[in-house]
């Protein structure tokens, strides 16, 4: 829809947004965690047609931080809204949890919207969100109240782009609207606002019914719009949405919510709608963490890219410049003559220079590295370390040496991802001036560290290692190179070996060293063995029989093994690793791990596993760099062992997941919902949904809920007509009352159910309701646990009351601050998910998935027998990370920056690990990714990892800086 007049800026009119270019715009986005931003292009890629994304800020960063996303996003006119998502208690959780900001954590939430609200003042395709989820604790008129002073601080920044307001708990029922106890007269006055609803399976009590879900989401959107602004009715977001309620677990009714949503905004009651979320859980991502879209993510992607035409593409709008009416015209001043800077005049960071273009514009670098037009910075920019002006375009130059050009002020930097091609002129060639004789190094000459030698090249620069480990050329050190241990000139190119014995290099300063990844053979000519000095001529004596070793004999080092050859001459290793020849040291050998006796010949292997040969002492080892190949025969591969999956295993259409049956069969559901087996589809079968391997047969499951097995394949599946009866045994009887330590904590819809099936929850109003009904001695509760058959309420001040029944009393009377829960925590298999606040306690889980919350201090977390998700909060815990196989942790938070110790001795228990430090690498990996690090274990020196954990956050992480944080 279109034929409202440009403004320039999105505006909200009769309930409906209108964007810069008149027309009616229709969000259609996801939501994107604020460490996730290194992934733009790929977002863009994965989703053609997204025009919104609900950006999730969990730390308060300088508005610098979010430029390069915000100006990929935005120059293809996608909107990006920035939203709080921290909350009072430090969970960062949303569903209400917490009270509303105050004091100090008040200042700083609105000191940062200020600053990112001012940075962003001029892009319209930058929006904000207020709270995530927020708490109507201690009262409903109390957020209205936050609100406001959110949205005066984006205001007062001059920014008048659209504000998402965020509905109590994302929209819990029965907190929406004007008879809900905000101040409706708060959002009376303000522009410019949306409301932000969040819609799950669980706001329609898991119905799949499809019209009793969209039934309860046009409630909830009609309840949303009966306050309203100074612009009447106030339009709707849809702000989150997906299949799974708590991100684990799918919804019932997940498809059903899918449906509502998306039929709500193509149909125009709702003004869009962002999915849930990029990569954040388990069962609500959209992509599976490795680049790829999961069923759900195509679903998303499929109808975003079905609504072509809602992607407004910003361009700019003139603004309307009122006509004066006719006055006397007087006789104008002499205009005064624009002075251009000079073609080709340059501007440094650092300096106070400017370069004036045709129009008399000023261009200048600001102290913070961005772009400045008479003296206002230009957000989009950042890292400027030069301005150039060449034949009438400004140009900046970033930190990673990439160029941008612009004509006028607010016109597009382009190339929209930079250029590495100066625009500058190449600088003329000097002069050139007598050059005194050059005397270079002596060829092979080497400088090692700590010395102050230098080595002179061809051209007469000087070559030295500094005090800290860097190459330095004539004075200046070389920036790319660390831990530098020795320096030699061969054949006109100057090499760097580093405290790895690695080498790399160039022939010039500022070339680039190679090869890139090193090398470990040294350029320098090998040592010449030492010449023997002549023995005596023995008198002769009878010659004692030789007996050599058998051909393939090992002596590995550290033992006393001796390998004898035909002449009698007996080889072994030294304790300083070198190969000796009848008790006298080769002092040309270093780091031998191996001797092998092959063919006659008398191989070495050194700890770079790299093998040389020689056939008698004091002859020359070879090859001279030695080879990667072992002269030894190759040991037979043993024969694979097939490992069948478990009994009752059970895979879902979308996981990837693989059974594999006794015969070493691999079965898998392909992306077409049909059987393979082991890579080959199985062509009668169709909108297969799940497979089970139930004593020894493989059992599928359709889209209708019928089941056909077979116990091999292009076995015949039966019965024909499928049976609705399932394979798999019963799921065991629920529990008929909560386990024992189960908690409960304020803002949760969960209940503790006593043996008398008695429901305790939290309400909204932090009282304790028992079935329902409120009890009005309980205030301020933020905590119920269930010990040893008693219910326990903790209050906001720490003290703690229990009691067995509804009708008895709480006691102590005056509570007490020893909390009832033990310091050894056990999370059941059939526990979701836990929020643990104890110090100095151990936690343990052995099988089942969970979603785990730990803001203690001093725990230590022992997870293992499935997938865990953990969110840690606090600080100095130590988390046992499971063997290979035997489970998965996935820390969401970056726990080497907590203080937090990763306990690896179970898990390198499992493997053949002897415990040498020196060996620790050929067992245990870590790999970086933009998300965070993956840890990887062997259980075999060289062998294929498997993922054991993973750190969101540590993105530059090493297997060193593991290995700080870790007990081995």
């Amino acid at each position: 829809m279109s034929g409202t007049a440009s403004s320039g800026q999105f505006n909200i009119t009769n309930g409906q947004i209108i964007d810069p270019n008149g027309n009616n715009f229709i969000a259609e986005g996801l939501n994107v965690y604020d460490s996730q931003m290194g992934d733009a292009a790929q977002i863009l890629a994965d989703f053609p047609g997204v025009n919104f994304i609900r950006l999730n800020v969990y730390s308060y960063q300088n508005p610098s931080a979010y430029a390069s996303f915000i100006q990929t996003m935005t120059s293809k006119g996608v909107v990006v809204e920035l939203e709080d998502h921290t909350n009072s208690n430090g969970s960062d959780a949303g569903g209400g949890s917490g009270t509303v900001f105050t004091g100090s954590q008040l200042t700083n939430e609105l000191n940062w919207y200020s600053a990112v609200a001012g940075a962003y003042a001029n892009n319209p395709y930058v929006w904000f969100g207020t709270d995530n989820e927020p708490p109507n604790n201690p009262s409903a008129g109390a957020l209205s109240t936050w609100q406001q002073q959110t949205y005066n601080a984006i205001r007062n920044a001059g920014n008048n782009s659209p504000i998402m307001m965020e509905l109590v708990g994302g929209g819990n029922p029965g907190t929406i609207g004007a008879g809900a106890g905000m101040t409706v007269s708060d959002y009376a006055s303000m522009n410019n606002i949306i409301w932000d609803l969040h819609y799950y399976g669980w706001v329609s009590s898991y119905s799949t019914n499809q019209s009793t879900v969209d039934a309860s989401l046009a409630s909830a959107v009609s309840a949303a719009q009966t306050i309203t602004s100074a612009n009447g009715k106030v339009p709707v977001i849809i702000g989150e949405y997906g299949p799974s309620t708590d991100g684990t677990n799918t919804d019932p009714n997940g498809n059903q919510v899918l449906q509502a949503v998306q039929s709500s905004t193509s149909a125009g009651q709702t003004a869009g709608a962002a999915a849930w979320g990029w990569n954040s859980g388990v069962n609500d991502n959209l992509t599976d963490g490795s680049g790829n879209l999961t069923t759900y993510g195509q679903e998303v992607a499929q109808w975003i890219a079905a609504h072509p035409g809602s992607t407004p593409v910003p361009v700019p709008v003139p603004v309307p410049v009122p006509v004066p009416a006719p006055v006397p015209v007087p006789t104008p001043a002499p205009k005064p003559t624009v002075t251009p800077s000079t073609n080709d005049a340059v501007v440094l960071a650092g300096s106070t220079g400017a370069i004036t273009d045709a129009s008399g514009n000023a261009w200048t670098i600001t102290a913070g590295g961005q772009v400045a037009i008479n003296g206002n910075a230009d957000a989009t920019t950042a890292g400027v370390v030069e301005l150039a002006y060449v034949n009438g375009t400004i140009w900046q130059e970033n930190s990673a040496k990439l160029w941008w050009g612009e004509t006028q002020p607010n016109a597009s930097w382009s190339p929209q991802a930079g250029t590495a091609v100066s625009p500058l002129p190449a600088p003329p060639a000097p002069t050139p001036v007598p050059v005194p004789a050059v005397k270079p190094s002596a060829n092979d000459a080497v400088v090692l560290a700590g010395s102050t030698g230098a080595i002179t090249d061809a051209s007469g620069n000087a070559w030295t290692i500094t005090a800290g480990g860097q190459v330095a050329t004539n004075g200046i050190a070389d920036t790319t190179t660390a831990g530098v241990v020795e320096l030699a000139y061969v054949n006109g190119t100057i090499w760097q070996e580093n405290s790895a014995n690695l080498w790399w290099g160039e022939t010039q300063p500022n070339a680039s060293w190679s090869p890139q990844a090193g090398t470990a053979v040294s350029p320098l000519p090998p040592s010449p063995a030492p010449t023997p000095a002549p023995a005596p001529t023995p008198a002769p004596v009878p010659a004692p029989a030789v007996k050599p070793s058998a051909n393939d004999a090992v002596v590995l080092a550290g033992s006393a093994g001796v390998i004898t050859d035909t002449s009698g001459n007996a080889w072994t290793i030294t304790a300083g690793g070198q190969v000796a020849a009848n008790g006298i040291a080769d002092t040309t050998t270093a780091g031998v791990v191996e001797l092998a006796y092959v063919n006659g010949t008398i191989w070495q292997e050194n700890s770079a596993n790299l093998w040389w040969g020689e056939t008698q002492p004091n002859a020359s080892w070879s090859p001279q760099a030695g080879t990667a190949v072992s002269p030894l025969p190759a040991s037979p591969p043993p024969a694979p062992v097939v490992t069948p999956s478990a009994n009752d295993t059970v895979l879902a259409a979308g996981s990837g997941a693989v059974i594999v049956d006794a015969a070493g069969n691999k079965w898998t559901i392909t992306s077409g919902a049909q059987v393979a087996v082991n890579g080959q589809v199985d062509t009668t079968t169709a909108g297969v949904i799940a497979l089970a391997y139930v004593n020894g047969t493989i059992w599928q499951e359709n889209s209708a809920n019928l089941w056909w097995g077979e116990t091999q394949p292009n076995a015949s599946w039966a019965p024909t007509a499928g049976t609705a009866v399932s394979p798999l045994p019963a799921p065991p009887a629920p529990p008929s009352n909560s386990p024992n330590d189960t908690v409960v904590m304020a803002g949760s819809t969960a209940a503790i159910v006593d043996t008398s099936a008695n429901h305790w929850t939290i309400s909204s109003g932090g009282q304790i309701a028992v079935n329902g009904t409120i009890d009005p001695s309980t205030a301020n509760v933020k905590e119920l646990a269930y010990v040893n058959g008693e219910v326990w309420q903790e209050n906001a001040s720490n003290l703690w009351w229990g009691k067995t029944s509804p009708a008895a009393a709480w006691s102590p009377n005056a509570g007490t601050s020893t909390s009832p829960l033990p310091t050894t925590l056990t999370i059941a298999a059939t526990q979701s998910s836990a929020t643990i606040a104890l110090n100095q306690a151990t936690i343990a889980a052995t099988s089942g998935n969970h979603m785990v919350f730990i803001s203690g201090t001093g725990d230590t977390v022992g997870l293992s027998g499935g997938t865990d998700t953990v969110t840690d909060t606090g600080s100095g815990n130590t988390y046992v990370i499971p063997a290979a196989g035997n489970g998965y942790d996935a820390f969401t938070t970056n726990v080497l920056a907590q203080n937090d110790t990763l306990d690896l001795r179970t898990a390198l228990a499992a493997t053949k690990w002897t415990g040498s430090a020196s060996t620790l690498s050929q067992f245990l990996s870590v790999k970086d990714s933009s998300q965070g690090a993956v840890l990887s274990i062997s259980s075999q020196s060289g062998g294929s990892g498997v993922g054991i954990a993973s750190i969101g956050g540590a993105t530059t992480v090493t297997l060193s800086s593991i290995l700080a944080h870790a007990i081995t």
